[in-house]
């Protein structure tokens, strides 16, 4: 037995009331979430609906007997039998009324996972954990997809979250959910409603579909722009333009003057040159002729060079920052999930910093400057993000590698090459059997990578700007 009510708007002063079966009536205009058209009206669940949750304790489990669920077999969308534990008969022939739905009822989730409800249309015997519950209609006068519809509505979840506040883990508490209110339209009515949402649904389906078959496409296109674009198939060679090569000894030169001046450390710096065997060699400052035709990855134009990250840029790491320096405001403080952001939003919510007076005494060995890049080395690696003129951050050792773009190539292009599939699998597979997926500085400074002219660089940038624009 139940204490019921009916709920109705009085037409002498248009307020809401409930009247219960004592006899009792409540003002409850101000509960009322809105209007409804003439011949609707406003009821609680509890009273159009019996409400029933599961096994208040874990059971034995068997191999064999009677599917047991919890929240987790239905957290996909649908009721799902293959991951669910099992029972053995008896206990599920001892087990309470309210812990076994049958064909017809409306199953839910309670915990965790709200609502997700689902119509039970096969006869298969099945006991629940408290995890879930279900609504059964003893007399069949409301239609179930319309139930279901109102539980993925806004309404009910705004009523979830009203009476969730200031409770530790969200639970669809049965007590509070039979007083949840729902617009009630004729039978009629809720057999419309119901098909137009399963049509509506279904063209949002298709639509979903078709939506992420242009995102594959497009991503398969712009995957395309770069891997021709570092190829040199993009854009038009000009033979005014100075050869790549000279650019690398220009580049390498400044690096043995910064050497010898003790401004950056020491290395064993290459040239990459193709010889008239056609062959491609790596010629080193020590000396030392190494054939490398076999590591290089595709041919390119004649006036473009292959060399190492090491020869084009500096590539270096954060001083270590201690999580006691952390501070709650002053110089932002990234790890490699802020500059994946940054890489794919142009911003990040940034919650950790570091103090001006540590980012200043860091800033004696080297600070992140306007077209240096970051590279995320662990979790998600590769992810690149070119610094701006109004950037001042300081970055997590190990986590973050910068590129510092000191020979002022085009930042972008290098980017696109990061970007590139080919660079992506040469990560990946130098990333394979370890423990966590990481980017070492030993690593990077021996990646190769097909260096255009400047001119070159330049236009390649602006063309696939370009194509990008028109993809989006």
């Amino acid at each position: 037995k139940e204490k019921l009510s009916r709920i109705y708007k009085n037409p002498t002063d248009n307020h809401y009331y409930e009247k219960f079966d004592d006899g009792k009536e409540k003002d409850i205009t101000e509960q009322i979430p809105y209007e409804l058209p003439a011949n609707w009206c406003w009821s609680r669940i509890g009273v159009l609906e019996e409400i029933n949750l599961g096994f208040t304790y874990r059971p034995h489990y068997t191999e064999k007997g009677i599917y047991f669920l919890s929240v987790k077999d239905i957290s996909g969308g649908k009721i799902d039998f293959s991951k669910a534990q099992k029972v053995s008969e008896e206990t599920y022939k001892n087990a309470a009324y309210g812990s076994k739905p049958q064909k017809g009822d409306i199953l839910f989730g309670r915990v965790g996972t709200i609502g997700k409800p689902q119509i039970i249309n096969d006869e298969t015997p099945f006991c629940i954990f408290v995890s879930l519950g279900f609504f059964r209609d003893h007399l069949n006068l409301i239609n179930k997809k319309y139930i279901c519809s109102w539980m993925e509505s806004n309404l009910f979840n705004e009523q979830v979250q009203l009476n969730v506040k200031g409770t530790a883990q969200i639970n669809l508490n049965t007590g509070w959910l039979k007083g949840f209110y729902i617009p009630v339209p004729p039978l009629k009515e809720q057999n419309k409603i119901s098909l137009k949402i399963e049509a509506l649904n279904k063209q949002i389906e298709f639509i979903n579909i078709s939506y992420s078959k242009v995102n594959k496409l497009r991503d398969l296109l712009k995957n395309k722009i770069i891997d021709m674009s570092i190829k040199g198939q993009l854009t038009k060679q000009l033979s005014t333009d100075e050869p790549s090569s000279k650019l690398i000894e220009k580049i390498v030169d400044k690096k043995h003057k910064l050497m010898a001046e003790g401004k950056i450390k020491k290395e064993n710096l290459s040239i990459i040159y193709k010889d008239s065997d056609n062959q491609f060699y790596e010629k080193f400052d020590d000396g030392k002729i190494v054939n490398v035709t076999k590591e290089i990855p595709f041919d390119i134009p004649n006036n473009w060079i292959w060399t190492k990250y090491k020869n084009i840029c500096i590539i270096s790491s954060a001083r270590r920052v201690h999580k006691s320096d952390w501070k709650s405001d002053g110089i932002p403080f990234y790890r490699a999930r802020e500059i994946a952001k940054l890489s794919e939003q142009g911003y990040v919510d940034n919650k950790l910093f570091i103090s001006n007076e540590l980012y200043n005494k860091f800033s004696k060995s080297g600070v992140p400057k306007e077209n240096d890049i970051m590279i995320t080395a662990v979790g998600t690696l590769g992810k690149c993000y070119i610094v701006k003129s109004k950037d001042k951050f300081y970055y997590k050792d190990a986590s973050v590698i910068c590129f510092e773009n000191r020979f002022n190539l085009n930042p972008n292009y290098i980017v696109n090459y990061m970007n590139s599939n080919i660079m992506k699998k040469q990560i990946k597979n130098d990333s394979s059997g370890t423990t966590v997926d990481t980017l070492t500085m030993v690593k990077m400074n021996e990646y190769y990578i097909p260096i255009p002219p400047i001119g070159e660089q330049n236009r390649i940038v602006f063309q696939i700007n370009q194509l990008f624009n028109i993809l989006e």
